[in-house]
């Protein structure tokens, strides 16, 4: 079943790894919850730029951007839309804040809930690909495919 929506698991992986890398940025919790707030504040800003006078549009993206940038000043780490554009001109970037679990240059810090930071389990797509050459039936002298049910049929069958 999983192999007939290719395009879906690649988008639901990209999801995934990006929920992943939001959550990592974004582990303090004044930042998360200024966050809850600019966010949706500036995505209204858009259609308000139609419907409302366009002053009410600019001060929505404006403001809710600007409550983003308080929330990573707190963080510790830059505003991610702005880490391309500070990596193309070749200036320093904090992608992810120091001390925090996910930051491979600091340790963790001592007091972040390690819970939302445990690695996945792995998923039973993942262990099927895990088993080594000697687990696998051919390496054991069993024939496979179609070719060697057909050999197992006819030699229970006694023919």
């Amino acid at each position: 079943m999983g192999y007939r929506f290719p395009i879906a698991r690649r988008l639901l992986g990209f999801a995934a790894r990006a929920r992943q890398n939001w959550l990592l940025r974004h582990q303090n919790p004044f930042n998360f919850v200024i966050h809850l707030v600019g966010i949706p504040l500036a995505v209204a800003g858009v259609p308000l730029l139609f419907l409302a006078p366009w002053y009410w549009g600019v001060g929505a993206i404006v403001v809710g951007y600007f409550l983003q940038w308080v929330g990573h000043r707190v963080e510790g780490n830059d505003v991610g839309e702005l880490i391309p554009i500070k990596r193309a001109l070749g200036l320093p970037t904090v992608a992810i804040a120091p001390g925090r679990p996910g930051n491979p240059t600091r340790g963790a810090s001592p007091g972040l809930p390690h819970h939302r930071y445990r690695p996945r389990p792995p998923r039973l797509r993942d262990l099927s690909h895990s088993r080594r050459p000697a687990q696998l039936p051919a390496a054991r002298g069993r024939p496979t495919g179609t070719a060697g049910k057909l050999r197992q049929f006819s030699r229970r069958a006694g023919r």
